[in-house]
């Protein structure tokens, strides 16, 4: 087992936030606001780099 030295960072999309097209792509769904988590956005430290982008569900 391997351990990450940080530890990466997981951020979570909260649900009915503006939708951030930065940090998260859409899933099945486009619109304006958040209505599911799929994936989390994964980031090096806290203050970024982004790694990876998160996954969430659309909604007007």
């Amino acid at each position: 087992m391997k351990v990450q030295r940080p530890p990466l960072k997981l951020q979570w999309a909260e649900v009915n936030n503006p939708f951030d097209k930065n940090t998260f792509t859409f899933y099945t769904k486009q619109g304006t606001k958040v209505a599911r988590r799929i994936w989390p956005t994964i980031l090096l430290t806290a203050d970024r780099p982004l790694l990876s982008k998160g996954i969430a569900q659309g909604k007007e």
